[in-house]
């Protein structure tokens, strides 16, 4: 943990230049070539959301294959685990199993790479953009995986809730939504990943004005608020990535019989007290 978050931030392009695991990371983006179906979904996002293009709101292509390495660690991780720590390689994986969620989809840029991947099962998608879900099913359905999906269109809060009451669970979950409901979004979401599971926040840095105390405005202060949060969450591992807008990279720790104990202990004194008013 860290006294102060926010100072290992002040710079995400030192931070990327002193960083040897994003210099690998970066540099192997460069010699990939984005697929053509993601090169076409990417070309017509542009060319109908160019306001968001301009304010920076479509991630970039390192943040997508940031995403993809984050999602075959996962993967690997979940194996291991799953195997009682024997390790295992992605080259081994004989069936789907992986689990997706992503809050904010848009045109499905990150879900069209995502599900090239062969140990993924389904993706989920939650945005509230009719147009942009409209997009991203085309492009999945011309790139011959569209059964991989599932949609929900409309506030994410809502739907969030629906899963968690239906008690759904995800091995992954992608969050690139409306920065004021973070925290929201991020309760949701711990309570739908499996122990050991990964989220990946996006755009965590907000332009750079997380560590800059000049900007007080309300999405800038809550988006503070959250990193400090995540950074002191014990419930989870976390590593914030200057890559794009800064990425948070959260790892679901799982939930010991101590600490079990503990939450049932506090459980039933609240009952107690409830009943006693």
């Amino acid at each position: 943990k860290h006294q102060n978050p926010l100072s290992m931030v002040a710079s995400s392009t030192l931070i990327t230049q002193s960083t040897p695991y994003l210099q690998s990371l970066l540099s192997q983006s460069d010699k990939h070539s984005l697929p053509e179906s993601l090169k076409i979904l990417l070309s017509n996002s542009r060319a109908l959301y160019s306001e968001h293009v301009a304010n920076g709101l479509l991630s970039s292509t390192e943040q997508w294959w940031f995403l993809q390495h984050m999602l075959r660690n996962s993967c690997l991780m979940l194996l291991n685990h799953a195997a009682g720590g024997a390790g295992s390689h992605a080259t081994t994986i004989q069936s789907r199993f992986m689990k997706i969620l992503e809050i904010g989809s848009f045109t499905g840029c990150a879900s069209l790479l995502m599900a090239r991947e062969s140990f993924v099962d389904s993706i989920t998608l939650v945005d509230v953009d009719h147009q942009a879900i409209s997009l991203a099913e085309s492009a999945f359905r011309q790139e011959g995986i569209h059964d991989k999906f599932h949609y929900f269109v409309g506030p994410a809060k809502h739907h969030l809730d629906k899963l968690v009451k239906g008690q759904a669970q995800f091995h992954f979950i992608f969050i690139d939504a409306n920065k004021q409901q973070y925290d929201a979004y991020y309760e949701k979401a711990l309570l739908l990943l499996i122990d050991n599971g990964t989220m990946i926040v996006d755009n965590v840095l907000w332009r750079g004005q997380v560590w800059d105390d000049n900007f007080r405005d309300e999405t800038t202060e809550k988006m503070r608020t959250f990193v400090k949060k995540v950074m002191d969450d014990e419930r989870v591992e976390s590593m914030l990535m200057p890559i794009g807008d800064g990425m948070y990279s959260v790892r679901k720790l799982p939930v010991t019989r101590k600490d079990q104990e503990h939450i049932q202990h506090d459980e039933s004194v609240q009952e107690r007290q409830m009943t006693d008013t």
